[in-house]
Order: C-alpha cells, then sequence, then structure tokens
C-alpha cells in the first residue's frame, strides 16, 4: 500500500512538472518615466463654491516649494485658459501664500460663462515657462510635458478659438483678467515640483 501511495504521489509530481500553468505572470516592461521629480501638493482654495457670472473672484495659493506660480482655468465646456501669471513672471517663495491677484496688482479676475463647474489648476516650476509650456503641463496634471507648437499669432480674447461642436456657437472663458494681458513667447520641455486644483461653480 505504502508503495502504491509513494508511487502516486510521484506520478502526480511529474504531472505537475509537465502541465502548463493557467496563470502566467509576465512582468511589465513600461517605458521609463519621463525625467523630472514627482509634484509635490499645492493648496488652492476660493473664498466661495459658487460665483454669479460679474462676480470677482481671488484666488489664494500656498505651495510647499519655492518656484515659479502658473494658474489655469477650466470652464465648463473645458476650454483651458493660463490667468496667471499677468504680463511677467511670478514667483512663489516655499511655504509662502499668495493671493490671486495680489493688493495693487493694477488688474481683476472677473466670472464670466459658461454656466457650470470650473476647475482651477495650479503649479509651480523651477525654472520660467513659456506660454506653450505651461499649457502643456495643465494639460497633463503637473507631470513634465512637451511643449507644443504656438498658436497663431492674433490678440488675446477670451472666445479664442473655442467652438461647441454641438451647438457651433464660441464660449467664453469663465475667468478673464482685466486688462488683458500680453502674449509672451514660447521653448520646450517642462516640469513641476508642485501642484494642485480646485474647483468652483459659476450661477446666473
Amino acid at each position: 500500500m505504502r508503495r502504491l501511495i509513494v508511487l502516486a504521489c510521484l506520478y502526480g509530481l511529474a504531472l505537475a512538472q509537465s502541465t502548463p500553468q493557467s496563470i502566467i505572470v509576465t512582468p511589465n516592461n513600461p517605458p521609463p518615466p519621463f525625467p523630472g521629480p514627482t509634484p509635490q501638493s499645492l493648496t488652492i482654495w476660493l473664498d466661495a463654491q459658487a460665483y454669479p457670472v460679474g462676480s470677482p473672484i481671488a484666488i489664494h495659493v500656498m505651495s510647499p516649494v519655492g518656484g515659479y506660480l502658473y494658474v489655469f482655468d477650466r470652464n465648463a465646456h473645458g476650454r483651458l485658459m493660463e490667468i496667471a501669471p499677468y504680463g511677467g513672471l511670478l514667483y512663489i517663495q516655499p511655504g509662502e501664500t499668495l493671493t490671486l491677484p495680489p493688493p495693487g496688482a493694477g488688474y481683476t479676475y472677473t466670472v464670466t460663462g459658461p454656466i457650470g463647474w470650473d476647475t482651477v489648476l495650479a503649479f509651480v516650476s523651477p525654472a520660467p515657462l513659456s506660454s506653450q509650456e505651461a499649457y502643456q503641463v495643465a494639460v497633463s496634471g503637473g507631470t513634465c510635458a512637451y511643449a507644443s507648437p504656438p498658436p497663431p499669432p492674433g490678440p488675446w480674447s477670451p472666445w479664442q478659438g473655442e467652438q461647441d461642436q454641438e451647438e457651433g456657437q464660441a464660449h467664453p472663458q469663465s475667468i478673464i483678467p482685466t486688462p488683458t494681458p500680453p502674449s509672451p513667447p514660447p521653448p520646450s520641455v517642462a516640469c513641476t515640483s508642485s501642484f494642485g486644483q480646485t474647483s468652483f461653480e459659476v450661477i446666473w
């Protein structure tokens, strides 16, 4: 009887070794990550959760690291537009809290349409970025990104280029600086060291 049991065990072991596995674990070989640091959390907040069209709005930002600050607004139709810096570079110190627009800035932020939820994104870069580089970083959620080719030249407008495909109508940006900023020049690959976002509702 013992001999039969031993033979049965040996047969089962040999069968297990010759039978292919049902689930095969294959290690993934993902492409190497884009060079650059992982962004730390930047704190961004507003004074209210809902803003009527035509009302002023202030944006508060605190960064754990120092660098050049960039702020974007994504409106309810998905249009993304840079709203800071305004006509120059904006540097934030580590642990510093900035309110935008800053006191005595000479411009304001005004909430416009479309009605719905907006997202305000902010990030800090260790080096100054062109508008195209900053836009690509905002689109990528604060990670490193290649800059896109610059848009065709023309006057700045809150109606720039956006078309609603269903309605066939242009829609303005929800937050616009007044007066409007000049358009800075471009360059190539950008990374961030701090990133954050918040949302608010645009109402009548």
